[in-house]
């Protein structure tokens, strides 16, 4: 009959138009993926600049060199900052860079801004000594583990993506919440981190991590104006 015969070449025309574009779309995650195995690691641009960098330098050359990658390194170097046995209250200081830099990634900035007097930070060659004999060998162990697999995020929306969720913790860890701080903190070192290598497996774990970290985020500063609504 004529009207099935129309029925079935419009059928046959909408299955070859959605396997078109789902042709299309696993070809644009294998160029994804290759251009991610590709991506030199960190530490090869690191030992870069440590061994050719002309001294003295400043940390705006060093922006430069990490290009695109910048916002990840200088959040990840952050996150590890806060990491450290802090006072209560630190994190409204602290926790500010991260806010920064975490708002950057979230509107996918190429290249990191920082302010001025920060780029022209000295570094001498004592600076770079410590990059290469300090630094530099950690950063090879840690990459033994921490490498480019199983990202399930296309180029451009992940650094959106996670850039929203460590603008949410940046917020977390700069209000002065009891026991509330070290673990948002410990999400956004993981997620720049996994953001760096693009690793997928680390990309989980941070996931956990910043689930948990905002669990008891909420449940803490719920209950700590509960108690001064009480006292008041």
């Amino acid at each position: 009959m004529p009207g099935q015969e129309r029925e079935v070449e419009i059928d046959l025309e909408g299955r070859k138009s959605v396997l078109g574009r789902f042709r299309t779309r696993t070809r644009r995650w294998r160029q994804s993926f290759r251009a991610f195995a590709i991506r030199r690691p960190l530490s090869h641009i690191l030992i870069h600049f440590a061994a050719y960098e002309p001294v003295p330098s400043h940390v705006g050359r060093l922006r430069d060199r990490l290009a695109e990658r910048g916002i990840a390194a200088f959040l990840f170097l952050v996150g590890a900052f806060n990491l450290l046995p802090l006072p209560l209250g630190t994190g409204l200081v602290s926790g500010i860079p991260a806010l920064m830099l975490a708002w950057q990634m979230m509107l996918k900035r190429q290249v990191v801004w920082l302010p001025r007097r920060v780029l022209e930070w000295p570094l001498t060659e004592e600076h770079l000594e410590t990059l290469r004999r300090r630094i530099l060998p950690r950063l090879f162990w840690l990459e033994k583990f921490v490498r480019p697999r199983y990202w399930p995020l296309a180029r451009g929306r992940d650094e959106a993506l996670i850039g929203i969720l460590c603008v949410v913790l940046a917020v977390a860890l700069i209000v002065p919440v009891p026991l509330g701080n070290w673990l948002p903190a410990l999400s956004i070192t993981l997620l720049s981190l996994a953001l760096l290598q693009r690793d997928g497996l680390l990309l989980l774990f941070g996931l956990v991590v910043s689930t948990i970290a905002l669990t008891i985020f909420v449940t803490v500063f719920l209950g700590t104006l509960a108690l001064a609504g009480n006292m008041f």
